[in-house]
């Protein structure tokens, strides 16, 4: 790092000196560096600092970098220096605002707690009991003993949680909407008081937040499975439209390049000739996106028949995590609110304590009202993504239980597509397997030999 350093001060100054237009050859004679060195540099100062290229007609290149060089290479460190630091405080703070909830509910109790206290030491001291004001105490302490309020959680866990379990859509009858149902159901360990009450006003996130970039893979899948050529009953339990209502297809259409076209017997078809490729399945078992650990989808992969929306889950944690939690939250309401109720009722003439409990009663009353808005919300959701699933089963039903004309564009369809890869190649024209000069000395004796064959 320290050589980098040193190597761009150096690159600078010459730069500088050389009234900031340079090519390669003269910071290599001025600074004394390797040709690489200097190549590689002055590449990642020219992009980094925004200079102009300027190319000659005899080939000569030179960058023209700009007069604020030296400020704009500082304040790029500068940046890079305050964005390497926001990474590492990042996770401290979203994990700070995630407890924050739950510490505001803890103090707002203990407010109330600490108000009943002194109400219940005054009731003793005339009744001469002062029992129930150690019990009363010991009540408490042994409630936030149980609450388990960080449950072993490290803040630096959120350097790259997402708050959300993987429900990224799957085919109708799938297996994967089985493990989904497994990862809630696992999602659902304690994890601390403090972390399960942003888990209750906020929920796991959306699990259909992918959802479009799915159904595009999914499409993009049946296209590269039929050779670029689909009908529009293939493609409708991928879109969620039926296949009459030809403008659902247009998206799909200018995405992938493609033009409606129709079979002998007039049924409409989609070509798509960017995605025909006379490409083997062995190779197609080594394409990159099939080799990468984080690909949905491989090349070669079947495309799922329909892609369905996952309900979305109202809270991640367990029954018994929340019950302590809602207990707390009604408590804290009801006692913050009779509080401000009673200052309000004495009118007394020092107002800060009754607003002071008047902004509890509102924190109060959102920790309560909040989740349930959300969980009305949550179900109208839900309603809505059943009957959406519920549509595409039936465009899969309608695929499956393929009607004699449906059979027939299939066959016209396949017929298509066959004329059309026919005329394709995957015979190589050039490759880096092998030298270049030894490619086109094959490439000319096949010439030579096909011209030299009598004529029939």
């Amino acid at each position: 790092m320290a050589s980098n350093k040193a190597t761009r001060k150096q690159l600078l100054a010459a730069i500088n000196s050389m009234n900031r237009r340079v090519a390669i050859p003269d910071v290599v004679a001025q600074t004394g560096l390797p040709l690489g060195v200097v190549s590689s540099e002055l590449n990642d100062l020219a992009y980094e600092l925004g200079a102009d290229l300027d190319v000659t007609e005899s080939g000569q290149i030179y960058y023209q970098f700009p007069s604020n060089l030296r400020y704009r290479y500082y304040s790029n460190r500068f940046f890079a220096f305050t964005n390497k630091i926001w990474e590492t405080i990042a996770p401290v703070l979203a994990f700070l605002f995630r407890i924050s909830f739950g510490l505001m509910l803890l103090f707002s109790i203990t407010l109330v707690f600490l108000v009943m206290l002194v109400l219940q030491s005054l009731m003793s001291v005339f009744s001469g009991n002062a029992n129930d004001v150690i019990g009363l105490i010991k009540e408490f302490f042994t409630l936030l003993k149980r609450l388990q309020l960080f449950q072993g959680i490290n803040p630096m866990q959120f350097k790259r949680d997402k708050n959300a379990v993987d429900f990224s859509p799957v085919p109708l009858n799938s297996t994967k909407s089985n493990d989904s149902a497994q990862q809630v159901a696992g999602a659902k360990d304690d994890k601390g008081f403090l972390l399960n009450c942003y888990a209750l006003l906020f929920g796991p996130g959306n699990p259909n937040q992918n959802f479009e970039n799915e159904k595009s893979k999914a499409v993009a899948l049946l296209i590269r499975a039929n050779q670029g050529i689909i009908l529009p009953e293939q493609l409708a339990p991928l879109v969620g439209a039926a296949a009459t209502e030809v403008e659902a297809a247009f998206p799909v259409l200018a995405k992938f390049h493609g033009v409606p076209g129709a079979t002998p017997s007039g049924h409409l078809i989609y070509k798509f000739p960017e995605m025909q490729a006379a490409v083997s399945k062995s190779a197609l078992n080594f394409a990159p996106d099939a080799r990468d650990e984080g690909s949905h989808e491989s090349l070669h992969s079947q495309p799922p028949r329909a892609v369905t929306m996952q309900p979305v889950v109202f809270t991640d944690i367990s029954t018994d995590s929340l019950k302590p939690i809602l207990l707390l939250a009604c408590s804290n309401f009801f006692g913050t609110v009779f509080f401000w109720y009673m200052l309000y009722a004495v009118q007394s003439s020092d107002s800060s304590s009754e607003n002071f409990f008047l902004v509890l009663a509102i924190y109060a009353s959102f920790f309560l009202f909040f989740p349930a808005f959300r969980w009305i919300n949550v179900q109208f959701q839900n309603a809505r993504i059943r009957k959406y699933n519920e549509r595409i089963e039936r465009l899969s039903i309608t695929l499956d239980e393929a009607a004699p004309d449906l059979t027939l564009a299939f066959n016209e369809a396949h017929k298509i597509r066959q004329d059309e890869v026919a005329q394709l190649t995957n015979q190589l024209a050039y490759t880096t397997r092998r030298d270049y000069l030894e490619q086109e000395t094959d490439s000319l004796i096949e010439n030579a030999s096909q011209t030299d064959k009598p004529a029939v």
